[in-house]
């Protein structure tokens, strides 16, 4: 009897170590990929945690593509900027920053305007000519999309980050 109550106790034991030699190796595999995942969202991470910055442009008054030629729209637009130092390169090139938003809004109907979609799609659009106005060739798959039809005017200066990480309407009137 006693052979068999010292079998069932390194049976025991084996399992024991077996389950924590198995836990162990979850536990340094899962460590492993948390570690390759930071560093694919350190920059994303770095962005949210530093505070926001803004930058409020005057509102633009607009002639709307409706037919009759009567519509316009009043657009309240600020910028959502990465640093302090990007928003003095944006006011540096604010004339032709403006004049690339204005030609953007003005090819768009009240239709496109009052719809979620609509307001989406523009928000891209002035991001990727912002950017296109900095020399930074867009980043993301849904500006190079809403951007497709557009000829590019200047050339790219680099292939650094928009400093315009996000484009907010913060006000929209059509009449």
């Amino acid at each position: 009897m006693k052979p068999k109550g010292q079998m069932k106790w390194v049976g025991l034991i084996a399992l024991l170590l077996l389950l924590c030699a198995g836990g162990g190796g979850a536990w340094f595999y899962f460590d492993r990929l948390k570690g390759e995942n930071t560093g694919l969202e350190s920059e994303e991470s770095k962005l949210s945690a530093a505070p926001k910055l803004y930058l409020a442009l005057d509102p633009m008054v607009i002639n709307l593509t409706d037919l009759g030629g009567d519509r316009f729209a009043q657009v309240g637009i600020t910028f959502q900027i990465r640093e302090e130092k990007s928003a003095e390169a944006i006011k540096k090139m604010l004339p032709t920053v403006r004049s690339a938003i204005l030609i953007a809004l003005s090819q768009k109907g009240s239709d496109e305007l009052l719809s979620r979609p609509g307001k989406e799609k523009l928000a891209l659009e002035i991001l990727a000519e912002v950017g296109s106005v900095l020399g930074v060739k867009p980043n993301s798959p849904k500006t190079e999309e809403a951007t497709l039809s557009k000829v590019e005017v200047m050339p790219l200066k680099s292939q650094a980050l928009n400093p315009v990480v996000e484009v907010l309407f913060s006000s929209l009137i059509v009449q």
